[in-house]
This record gives C-alpha cells, sequence and structure tokens, in this order.
C-alpha cells in the first residue's frame, strides 16, 4: 500500500536537527549569458548548456539548438535543427514537456521539441557534436500540422549506457499499432522495438515524462490524462526487458500531500520524473499551472516503498496552512544521492543574506539543500539574483563539483 507523508514538517519538529554532510561551500559562481528566455539543459557534466533559439527571418523563423560553455566569457554555438518546424519548437518553457535530452557521455542530444504544444509534428533527431551532424530515427514522412499522418515523439530519454533513446511514441494512422507505446531506438542504427503500454495509459497525451534507471531495466513514467480523472494518472514504472508495469504512486496521493502544501488547488501537473544516481528516489513535480504564479512543488518517492515525500522547505511568518511563499522552480540531485540542491524564488526574511554574486541585482532567489527522506530541515545555502532563464524543472550537479540551476554555473570546493 502507498504510504504518504502529508507534511513532512510535523515530523521535522519532533526529529529536529540538520543534514549530517557538510554543506557544499560554493568558490565562485559564472552567470551564463543566455539571450531571451530558454529552458537550459545542463550536459551530464555540467559543462555545457543546451538551449533552443528562434530566429525570425524574412519569410519563417529559424530554429537552432545552440551549445554554451559554463565558463566565464563563452559564446553560444549554434546549429540550424535539421527540421524546420512552422512554428515553435519549445512553445513553452516551463511546461512539463522535456523537448532535449542530453547522452550519458555528453556528445550527443536528443530532440523531439513540443509536438503537442506547438500541434506541429517532429520527429526525434538527434545531433552529434563531434560531426555537427543531425539524424533522424523516426521520419515519418510527414511535416506540418498534426493530423492523422503524424507519429508523434515526445519525452526522449536515454539509457545509462547511450545505445538506446526511448520514446513515448504514437502511432500514424498508416501504422500497425493503435495506441502509444514506448519506442526503443538503438541510438547509432536507429532499429526501433516496441515495448507496450499498459491500456490504461497508452495515451500519448496522458504520458507527461519519462526516465530511465540508472541500473538500465526501468523507465519510470509520470501519467496525467487531460482533465486530471483517470485512476491510472500516477508514477508508473515499466521494465523495458519483460514490459512489466506497475502504478507506484497514484495522483490521488499526489493531490492529497499537494493540497495539504496549497489548500483548495486541484493537481493538473505531474510530471518530469528524474531517478537519483544510486537509483533508490525518484524526483518528480506537481501542481496548479493555472493560478499565477504557478503553484509548483518538488516531491521525492522512494522506489522501494513508495513513499511520497514533499520538499521539506521552511515556513516563512507570512505564510497561512496551505499557502507557501518559497515556490521551489528547480532541482538537482547531489552526486551521491543524499541532497538535493534547490532553487525557490524569494528570500526568508528572518535569515541574514548570504550573497553568492558580487552583482546581485533585481528579484532575489535562494538556494537550499534538501533531504530526500524528509528527515531534516532544509540548509540555505545562499541568495542569487533570480534570472530570466528559469524554464521550470531542469538543473544539473555533476560529480565534478559543479552545478547548473538558475542560469548559473555554481563550482564547490571538492569535500
Amino acid at each position: 500500500m502507498v504510504r504518504l507523508l502529508l507534511m513532512v514538517s510535523f515530523v521535522l519538529f519532533a526529529a529536529g536537527g540538520t543534514f549530517a554532510q557538510a554543506v557544499p561551500v560554493v568558490t565562485s559562481v559564472v552567470p551564463l549569458p543566455v539571450e531571451a528566455n530558454p529552458r537550459l539543459y545542463p550536459s551530464p557534466d555540467g559543462t555545457l548548456v543546451a538551449y533552443q533559439r528562434a530566429v525570425p527571418a524574412a519569410d519563417q523563423t529559424e530554429y537552432s539548438l545552440c551549445l554554451l560553455e559554463t565558463t566565464a566569457g563563452s559564446a553560444p554555438v549554434c546549429s540550424l535543427i535539421a527540421q524546420q518546424p512552422p512554428r515553435g519548437f519549445e512553445p513553452d518553457p516551463q511546461a512539463v514537456d522535456m523537448a532535449l535530452a542530453w547522452s550519458p557521455d555528453g556528445q550527443q542530444i536528443a530532440v523531439t521539441g513540443q509536438p503537442l504544444l506547438g500541434q506541429e509534428d517532429t520527429d526525434l533527431l538527434v545531433y552529434n557534436r563531434a560531426l555537427a551532424e543531425w539524424s533522424n530515427l523516426s521520419d515519418d514522412a510527414y511535416a506540418g500540422a498534426l493530423n492523422e499522418q503524424s507519429r508523434l515523439e515526445r519525452h526522449p530519454a536515454w539509457s545509462p549506457d547511450g545505445a538506446t533513446l526511448a520514446v513515448v511514441q504514437t502511432p500514424a494512422a498508416s501504422d500497425d499499432e493503435t495506441t502509444a507505446s514506448i519506442a526503443l531506438f538503438d541510438s547509432v542504427a536507429g532499429a526501433r522495438r516496441l515495448v507496450a503500454l499498459p491500456a490504461a495509459i497508452a495515451d500519448a497525451h496522458a504520458i507527461t515524462g519519462l526516465d530511465w534507471s540508472p541500473d538500465g531495466h526501468t523507465l519510470a513514467l509520470t501519467v496525467f490524462a487531460p482533465g486530471g480523472a483517470s485512476s491510472a494518472n500516477g508514477i508508473w514504472l515499466l521494465d523495458t526487458t519483460d514490459g512489466t508495469s506497475r502504478l507506484l504512486v497514484d495522483s490521488r496521493t499526489v493531490q492529497d500531500s499537494f493540497g495539504f502544501i496549497y489548500a483548495n488547488q486541484t493537481l493538473n501537473v505531474l510530471g518530469a520524473p528524474q531517478w537519483s544516481p544510486d537509483g533508490a528516489y525518484l524526483l518528480i513535480w506537481a501542481g496548479n499551472a493555472d493560478q499565477t504564479p504557478a503553484s509548483i512543488w518538488g516531491f521525492v518517492v522512494t522506489v522501494a516503498d513508495a513513499l511520497l515525500i514533499p520538499f521539506n522547505l521552511p515556513f516563512l511568518s507570512t505564510d497561512l496552512l496551505g499557502e507557501r511563499s518559497l515556490r521551489p522552480l528547480q532541482a538537482a540531485w547531489s552526486p551521491d544521492s543524499t541532497k538535493l540542491l534547490v532553487l525557490v524564488p524569494g528570500h526568508d526574511g528572518s535569515l541574514d543574506d548570504l550573497p553568492l554574486d558580487p552583482s546581485a541585482d533585481g528579484a532575489t532567489a535562494s538556494l537550499y539543500l534538501v533531504d530526500p527522506c524528509g528527515c531534516y530541515f532544509a540548509i540555505f545555502v545562499g541568495n542569487l539574483p533570480l534570472t530570466a532563464s528559469v524554464g521550470l524543472f531542469t538543473a544539473e550537479w555533476s560529480a565534478d563539483d559543479l552545478a547548473v540551476i538558475d542560469g548559473y554555473a555554481l563550482h564547490f570546493a571538492a569535500e
């Protein structure tokens, strides 16, 4: 039975204490010179970010994939996307759809865009950095507005060895399949193997996220059908070898926990799953995107016993039960899976400022360390100006003491 921690803070007041681990010391902060307001996708080692850029031309808009080194003074290197869509390739950096995915070695980038948001057909494209070339692994010989000829690919996820790409694939009318499947593509040869989905979730519109476990055996899926009424909504695990699947946490459990944080709000966002490096946890995001600002919260799921644990961020004196001032937007797992680095707009006025960037102008954001098990209080790390490139969810903390979050590269002292 799924067990729920409705309010971890109550447990914390009883348990008390802080992390046993030392707080990492930030030795330098590099602001990344990114134009416009894209979602940044950090590479696994944190040395690069990828994002998509739109440049209006005389009779069309040209879309490029841009790579930017996370060092001071760097400039983006952009490559025109091989399959130019008629409209925005990634129209919403706040959506749960992940349009890009880095290969584990950082040498390739899979691109699907957000076809349901843009209402344009897109394929599974792969950009090879060394060759500066694009390949199309799922060409359906169609481009244009979505219709029965479209075969859609969404939510690209690489296997840990980089040999296979998983996507949620919706068949075209001419295909033998009639429902959505998980398509596994050989990342070099392009050969495809389909893994059937349970009938209850075989709807590409309902699947909102995909991530591959560190051991390479399991895909985590977030499912939230339009309207949110399906009993199949929640977090699923799918074995890529034998095709078996199970519902790990249902959306009613997520709604109960979310409703305790944001009273009287109905869940309508669930997605962006991310495994911890040790495979013991899943990070997921849930909330209500219709609010201004969006009411989004991060949750940790324990894979072994299906505990759902909300981020234990501090209450402010101005907070009411069910309404929080500090709202998480991005998070990254530490390399040892013992903590998450979390970005939160705003600042707890009861704490002294800890500026991490000497040119601190504009709106303030705060960084916290959050314990995935919910056993301890979150630890305040410091303040940064909130940047324009603060698309939801995506951040990275590499094994080389480098984190990319809120449009900054943070270097930590080696522990």
